[in-house]
């Protein structure tokens, strides 16, 4: 399985809608329809195109997405304070 960072260079707009082609020559199906749509909105409705698409080749993720130790129990605390 491909695993996209969102937030490096892979994450670029372009650089989905290049591996969305390249994944549908090698499964021998038109790229137009699709890239169509991913550019028929926002760079979110574009990752979801491409998920839903290609969901079953490549995770589409953040790099922190599932890592929750950036999230610190103190900053909270001091809020109450």
């Amino acid at each position: 399985m491909k695993h996209v960072n969102l937030d490096g260079p892979e994450g670029n707009a372009l650089a989905i809608m290049g591996m969305v082609q390249g994944w549908c020559r090698q499964l021998g199906r038109d790229s137009k329809p699709i890239l169509d749509e991913m550019q028929a909105g926002d760079y979110d409705h574009l990752v979801d195109v491409a998920r839903r698409e290609f969901g079953s080749v490549a995770v589409f993720e953040h790099e922190d997405e599932d890592d929750e130790s950036d999230w610190d129990l103190a900053d909270d605390e001091d809020e109450d304070e």
